[in-house]
């Protein structure tokens, strides 16, 4: 639910950026820049925005996976904390989905450049 709410973010900003840059889109095409180029340059800000975000993520999910490991913020029951391990797999898993989507996402909205 996360991931589609940020796709639907990322797709909103990206938007917005088009709309937003209506005028310098026409400057670049009218320099010569071809519409593939100035599409490309839609679709990687949508990409470093994606890599940021997951980066910002997991810096963020694994210090307060720390803190449960050392400190036990949450507790399963009043005695024993909520049991928390780190995983490359799941690492892995986070990378793949949020880059996967965030470069589709990207990749589908870029389109919209006329």
């Amino acid at each position: 639910l996360v991931i589609i709410i940020a796709c639907f973010n990322l797709a909103g900003t990206i938007i917005i950026l088009i709309l937003d840059k209506k005028k310098e889109i026409q400057t670049m095409y009218s320099f010569g820049l071809s519409r593939k180029n100035i599409r490309n340059i839609f679709f990687q800000t949508g990409f470093i925005i994606t890599l940021i975000a997951m980066t910002t993520g997991l810096l963020i999910a694994s210090v307060i996976g720390l803190l449960q490991i050392d400190f036990g913020l949450v507790m399963a029951s009043p005695t024993v904390p909520f049991p928390f391990i780190f995983s490359v797999e799941n690492f892995v898993a986070v990378i793949v989905t949020v880059l996967g989507l965030g470069s589709l996402v990207s990749w589908i909205v870029s389109r919209q450049v006329k």
